[in-house]
């Protein structure tokens, strides 16, 4: 599946948003993988995604994984150990709202496929 990962951002406006039960599957930029779902999506709330996530070793063990991981807009996130943080550093996406779209816009080399939108 690495060949149907891309590094373009994935949308997330109005029509197309990512409400609970939206997944996505990615590698991050220290070449782990994983599973990423949509817990809550808070309009109300600066757009917060809430997201559990897994990311894997190369044997397929868990490297992190966890739950109520709360990502604003204009936040980035790291997925090797599950942290949001500002717009620099060691991040795998930003979640980005320009005011009328809102993406994903992987960073640092990360990649990301949308496998499920729920609607």
């Amino acid at each position: 599946m690495q060949s149907d990962l891309s590094s373009l951002n994935i949308d997330g406006s109005a029509g197309n948003e990512f409400w609970p039960g939206t997944y996505f599957v990615y590698r991050t930029n220290e070449l782990r993988y994983g599973k990423l779902f949509v817990e809550d999506y808070n309009v109300n709330n600066n757009y917060t995604l809430t997201l559990s996530w897994t990311t894997y070793n190369s044997d397929g063990s868990i490297y992190s994984s966890g739950t109520g991981l709360q990502i604003p807009q204009t936040w980035t996130c790291d997925l090797d150990i599950g942290v949001k943080g500002p717009s620099s550093g060691d991040r795998d996406f930003q979640w980005v709202n320009t005011g009328s779209a809102r993406y994903i816009q992987p960073f640092n080399g990360a990649l990301f496929k949308l496998i499920y939108r729920a609607e």
